[in-house]
């Protein structure tokens, strides 16, 4: 599709009769649950852009959705945490921004569909120059990346890093940041991952082989890590502290123990997490001189909109000038949302899943 030219002052276009298309989630359940369906074009409202998908991240958080599981979430929905996209309208009270301007946003919600409205206020300027199934990965997982390093473990070079899950999206952020500021990283993965992490610049070790504490001991002769990252969460907890030199902090972002290997959700699994997830005492924190630090993307967005543009644009910097590079694992078309959650499900593939607009579109 033709974008609008850009226009020098602020405008809305006419939406009169149009038809976008949406993947909706109506009743909780399995990637069936997703259903492409046709809605009426959105209509920007005072202090919003309109834009036109042009790739939408596939998150587990967009799996709780599904599932119904998570917070703030009600059925029906449309997940989709993070999108970039050309604005195609500007609602009342709207400055800086130009009609066909590419931006990114961190939605949480709603993106998983041709077109939406974001408040301007979370709207980040991208490159028109760049791939935006690469751009999307920066707004979720190297944000997360960043902050989790610079804002919760405020890492410096020389120290020990631990990252769970290294292979993953998040994960590959955090190694290739790590690198960047001379940080040492372990990171953990399954065999068939081994090369990606070592590729990264990170001692790998086989979570399904070896203890991953007796490990870190060995590899750090006995100091331990100075951050360890966390997106397992439950009694996996526990062990990531125990894996902490004397200053270190753990940084616990998720709790992905509670979906089961095909994907879904396990409302039995999730609660046996949390009820052996450790209780951490202040005066034993202490006394140890470490540190455990709770994470959430969506709240420091909503509490702190500013920090998040600003770290990602720093992101967005670093990748044009091909420091940081996503990897991505596969591309699909906005209707093939479901087989997309599946194959993140299954944690198959390495690197971010993007869904992007069908080459048929539109088709109304």
């Amino acid at each position: 599709m033709a974008h609008p030219s850009p226009s020098s002052s602020n405008s809305t276009a006419v939406l009169t009769d149009q038809k976008t298309e949406e993947i909706l989630v109506s009743k909780a359940g399995g990637p069936k649950r997703l259903k492409l369906t046709t809605v009426e074009m959105p209509r920007p409202g005072d202090g919003e852009l309109l834009i036109e998908m042009e790739a939408a991240g596939v998150a587990f958080a967009d799996l709780a959705v599904r599932e119904g599981q998570y917070p703030n979430a009600t059925l029906p929905a449309v997940p989709g945490y993070d999108i970039v996209g050309r604005i195609t309208a500007i609602g009342e009270g709207v400055e800086g921004f130009e009609i066909g301007e590419r931006i990114g946003a961190l939605t949480e919600f709603g993106s998983y569909t041709r077109h939406r409205t974001i408040p301007a206020q979370w709207a980040v300027k991208m490159p028109t120059d760049s791939d935006p199934a690469e751009l999307v990965a920066l707004i979720l997982n190297y944000t997360t990346a960043y902050q989790l390093l610079h804002r919760c473990a405020r890492v410096q070079s020389g120290d020990w890093a631990l990252v769970h899950g290294a292979a993953g999206g998040v994960g590959q952020a955090l190694m290739q940041l790590s690198a960047l500021e001379g940080v040492k990283t372990i990171g953990t993965s399954s065999a068939g991952k081994q090369q990606v992490v070592e590729q990264l610049g990170g001692i790998h070790i086989d979570y399904n082989a070896k203890d991953f504490v007796d490990e870190v001991m060995r590899i750090t002769s006995n100091e331990g890590v100075d951050a360890a990252f966390d997106a397992i969460g439950g009694k996996h907890v526990q062990r990531s502290y125990n894996a902490l030199s004397k200053w270190g902090t753990v940084v616990t972002y998720g709790l992905s123990s509670a979906f089961s290997n095909s994907g879904r959700f396990n409302i039995l699994r999730a609660a046996s997490q949390v009820f052996q997830q450790p209780r951490f005492k202040p005066l034993n924190l202490l006394s140890d001189n470490r540190g455990i630090v709770g994470y959430g993307i969506a709240g420091r967005r909503n509490s702190r909109p500013e920090r998040l543009n600003e770290d990602l644009s720093t992101l967005i910097k670093l990748h044009g000038d091909g420091l940081i590079k996503p990897q991505i694992a596969m591309r699909l078309p906005l209707e093939k949302a479901a087989e997309a959650q599946t194959m993140l499900g299954n944690r198959k593939v390495t690197g971010k899943i993007v869904l992007v607009p069908s080459s048929d579109f539109p088709r109304f």
